[in-house]
């Protein structure tokens, strides 16, 4: 008998936590989009990174491997 004098009890709890679930979704979300710009030019600038580091010390790569594709006969 007390299952049943607890569903009204029950289904306010559970509707709560749904609610409260929901709330913390939406409130994830606003906030994902109130970081994108800054998530957004920092992936950028870490891809600017990785260019700028994978230009450094390339000078003479291509006569470099002209000369070791040429082997020992050079």
């Amino acid at each position: 008998m007390q299952d049943v004098e607890d569903i009204p009890q029950d289904v306010e709890q559970d509707w709560d936590r749904a609610e409260n679930r929901v709330e913390s979704g939406f409130d994830c979300a606003v906030q994902d989009v109130e970081d994108a710009r800054e998530d957004v030019g920092g992936w950028v600038g870490d891809k600017v990174g990785d260019v700028e580091r994978f230009g450094d010390g390339i000078e003479g790569a291509y006569d470099e491997g002209r000369d070791e594709g040429k082997g020992d006969d050079w």
